[in-house]
């Protein structure tokens, strides 16, 4: 949760969170490095230490033993850098400008429907290696039918993460940066 939370808190909307001020943000020098980098920061300043938190002390709470506890903590981190990079080319791509209800007599910008649901799907396909790779029910059947080690599997599932994250996050920053290089206002 704190990996998905991260990436849809600051970066899921970088053009429409701006407001008002985006056309001032716009003149600056290098406006795209500029919103995406601050983004991307400011979720990854707010992510990280709640969720490196929430998995140690969780965790710690668990039956697993430490080593899986400090693994699954550091994957972690690293997919909340991750994550808040993969939502800004998904929030560039899928912006909402335009304020919507939120509860009672309450308006606020919040990313579109669409935007939600295709970071989910990516966020989910990024992670699903580091999950499988700390599960102990998959674990025990594949070391029982194929024979690796568990050290082996979580190991693998935080270097197959880290990769995809690392190429959709990638991707996903130089899209939002020339993104926001190129907005025009009509």
């Amino acid at each position: 949760c704190g990996v998905w939370i991260t990436g849809a808190l600051f970066t899921l909307n970088v053009v429409g969170n701006e407001g008002a001020v985006l056309p001032s943000t716009l003149l600056a020098p290098e406006p795209g490095r500029a919103i995406i980098g601050g983004h991307i920061a400011a979720g990854a300043l707010v992510g990280l230490p709640l969720t490196g938190i929430a998995v140690a002390v969780l965790g710690v709470l668990s039956p697993q033993p430490m080593w899986v506890v400090a693994t699954l903590t550091v994957g972690s981190l690293l997919l909340v850098v991750a994550s808040a990079a993969i939502a800004t080319g998904i929030g560039a791509a899928l912006p909402r400008y335009e304020a919507v209800s939120v509860s009672r007599s309450r308006k606020a910008i919040v990313p579109s429907t669409f935007a939600f649901v295709a970071y989910s799907l990516v966020v989910g396909l990024v992670s699903v290696p580091l999950v499988v790779g700390h599960s102990q029910w998959v674990a025990t059947y594949v070391a029982s039918t194929i024979g690796p080690a568990r050290v082996t599997l979580t190991v693998g599932g935080i270097v197959v993460s880290t990769v995809l994250a690392a190429a959709f996050g990638l991707v996903s920053v130089l899209y939002a940066r020339r993104r926001v290089d190129r907005f025009q206002f009509d």
